[in-house]
């Protein structure tokens, strides 16, 4: 099922550029997971129409479909297959319609060039980023033969969101890892593929063709959390932790280890916090945790290549290899690591000025106090989902950042002129945002 949004122009209008964003869920996920990001597209589209303000681009959301659920079950190729058949069947119509593709070429210039032009980018949740990934070279092939003879075909950003690029065969919980090492491979292929107990994380999406089709994006952008506790950050940022470095039995001793900055009333006191630990380890490299759209657009780190400080040879050599082959043949990477925390505090910060100020006019009401503690052990240990800031973590003003920025900046998707942030602003809910805090037990 695809989602289709565009200028809302005249339809005497034709499009000269069309823009697929290919969209996959993770492992047992649904179409509906990439709820908010769709929701903002489509409102800052149409906010743009209606400003006047078009570029010739049309935006066409796709979906995956047919995998939702149990479907992931059947493993990555499987789901692979099903989402080359439906992406190329939703731009093969699109094309005709918009274009009349099925009648004659598209028009070109005076000068010969041709006028259309096809942009793809693809965004991949979890297991998603692995399933476009195995789907990507037979997709180029088949969309380059069918339109690059009559129109441009440009490959322009592969965003993936916690996605396992090493497998999870390493992961927080040791009763996951076992479960799924020793019992679930045998019941669920996808389990298989993702506990690297076959060929297809560690030798099929490592092959020439595979990591070629990826390099040919303009921009590839890896996002994760500090703290997600399915898929860690070397999997999916080629970027190991102190938590991963020491469940792989590296020596403390080894690893820098950088104290919190001393307070005016004494000697400095250790965090309990593992997200706040992780962050400040890695911001020794220069990686520095994002907790808001601006700081995810300015703390970008170009990923060229490992170095034995980052990630020490002894640690998990074998994913550390599988790592540099990616890096050495798809080219540098622009990683992103992000931190919930400092965005949930913000946000109970302005609920808390809101409350004391004496001109309390929002409707409907605010957060709960079981709500509010809902909110906060989501943004600690509920990382994951919360990339996506999908149910049950629907929770916009605090989750929502990464999604409007995969939106504006990743896709180039204008957003709509009311999102709720966190980050600026005057500080207070909008009614939109307090409304779906309330479908969601803002009344606890």
């Amino acid at each position: 099922m695809s989602s289709l949004s565009g200028s809302q122009e005249s339809t005497s209008r034709t499009h000269r550029s069309l823009h697929f964003v290919l969209l996959h869920h993770g492992y047992r996920g649904h179409a509906s997971d990439f709820q908010y990001l769709c929701e903002i597209s489509e409102r800052g589209l149409q906010d743009a129409a209606s400003d006047g303000v078009c570029d010739g681009k049309d935006f066409i959301l796709v979906l995956p479909h047919g995998s939702d659920s149990v479907g992931t079950d059947d493993g990555v190729w499987v789901c692979a297959r099903r989402f080359i058949e439906h992406a190329c069947g939703v731009v093969a119509a699109t094309v005709a319609e918009e274009w009349n593709a099925a009648d004659e070429d598209a028009p070109t210039t005076s000068g010969g060039a041709r006028e259309h032009a096809l942009h793809f980018s693809a965004v991949g949740h979890s297991m998603g980023g692995l399933i476009l990934r195995a789907a990507l070279p037979r997709l180029m092939r088949r969309i380059e033969n069918a339109f690059a003879a009559s129109c441009e075909v440009h490959w322009d950003a592969f965003c993936t969101l916690a996605t396992p690029h090493l497998g999870i065969h390493c992961v927080r919980s040791r009763v996951v890892s076992c479960m799924g090492r020793y019992i679930g491979h045998y019941f669920f292929t996808s389990v298989a593929d993702l506990f690297c107990k076959n060929d297809v994380v560690r030798v099929d999406l490592l092959s020439d063709e595979s990591l070629a089709a990826w390099g040919r994006f303009r921009r590839r952008v890896l996002l994760n959390t500090v703290n997600d506790g399915a898929v860690m950050s070397h999997s999916s940022g080629f970027v190991p932790t102190p938590v991963l470095m020491k469940r792989a039995g590296a020596r403390v001793s080894s690893m820098k280890v950088v104290r919190p900055a001393s307070s005016s009333s004494g000697a400095a006191k250790p965090t309990k916090e593992a997200n706040a630990s992780e962050a400040r380890y890695l911001s020794q490299f220069g990686i520095e945790c994002a907790s808001s759209a601006a700081e995810l657009r300015d703390n970008a780190f170009a990923l060229t290549a490992l170095s034995p400080e980052l990630w020490p040879l002894d640690v998990l050599p074998e994913d550390r290899a599988r790592a540099e082959r990616i890096l050495r043949t798809v080219g540098p990477m622009e990683l992103h690591l992000v931190n919930f925390r400092p965005s949930c505090d913000r946000y109970m910060a302005r609920l808390a000025a809101l409350e004391s100020s004496s001109a309390k006019t929002t409707a409907p009401p605010l957060p709960g106090s079981v709500t509010r503690l809902r909110m906060r052990v989501l943004a600690k240990r509920c990382g994951h989902p919360a990339l996506l800031c999908m149910k049950p973590v629907y929770y916009p003003s605090i989750f929502g950042f990464v999604s409007e920025y995969v939106a504006a900046d990743v896709l180039g998707i204008p957003l709509p002129r009311a999102v709720p942030r966190v980050d600026g602003g005057a500080g207070v809910p909008g009614a939109a945002e307090a409304a779906a805090l309330a479908v969601h037990g803002a009344n606890a």
